[in-house]
């Protein structure tokens, strides 16, 4: 007769529960508020170049350059350094400026004041001029600044070279250097291209639109909480009227 009564708990269990499951899953609601919201969220986004810092590693980009051809690809972050071209081009410039101005090696150890913060250096590895900025390297992490020329007042090469504010106006500001910063853009399977910055006009990110699934997932850890819970309970319950 007990056993007879368990058979009968435990078939109803089952039945309840796939009731249950099938008209009031948190997984399928879950699964619809996700689709909303990814409904909601355009296909695409524009990023400029002075949002460069917005674009997350890994995003599927449609590059257009400034003559309007375009690049397809994977956004795999920027090259802070002079490539081999940059780099010959940068040493006759610095060469040729040599009389003038003592201009940095990529590396060197730079401290940068400015014109309104005269009493507090900026420390850091100068990597490269470009478009009016100095750009350099924090000592201690893998982050990368720059600063406006027009605002530096004087910055020293290695602790001993110094530039000026006379000689950044008249020279440095002036000058057009070699293309510095690069996206790194994987374009193809086991293909790598460097973009240089300023031939970029903007770029096109795709909106990862996976809302969805994250609430299928928060639903379905609900759904299996609840029933786990009412299983327990219909077992509880089948296990006092057997007594």
């Amino acid at each position: 007769m007990k056993t007879k009564i368990n058979l009968i708990k435990i078939g109803l269990l089952i039945s309840i529960s796939s009731i249950f499951y099938l008209i009031s899953s948190c997984s399928l609601i879950g699964f619809g508020i996700g689709a909303g919201v990814d409904k909601k969220k355009p296909k695409t986004n524009s990023i400029y170049k002075n949002q460069i810092n917005t674009l997350e590693l890994g995003s599927n980009v449609e590059i257009i350059l400034n003559d309007r051809n375009k690049k397809y690809g994977k956004y795999g972050g920027i090259l802070y350094e002079y490539d081999s071209g940059g780099i010959q081009e940068y040493q006759m410039i610095k060469e040729a400026l040599a009389d003038e101005v003592i201009l940095p090696n990529q590396n060197d150890t730079l401290m940068i004041y400015l014109s309104n913060e005269k009493n507090t250096g900026k420390l850091g590895l100068f990597k490269g001029f470009e478009s009016g900025k100095l750009w350099y390297k924090y000592f201690y992490s893998e982050d990368f600044s720059s600063v406006e020329l027009s605002l530096v007042d004087n910055f020293t090469v290695n602790y001993e070279n110094n530039v000026d504010s006379v000689q950044i106006n008249n020279i440095l500001i002036k000058q057009k250097f070699p293309n510095l910063l690069h996206l790194k853009v994987n374009t193809k399977p086991e293909t790598i291209e460097y973009i240089p910055l300023v031939a970029i006009s903007k770029i096109e990110v795709t909106n990862k639109r996976n809302a969805k699934f994250i609430g299928l997932g928060v639903g379905i850890a609900i759904d299996a909480i609840i029933t786990a819970a009412a299983i327990k309970s219909m077992q509880n319950m089948s296990f006092e009227m057997s007594f």
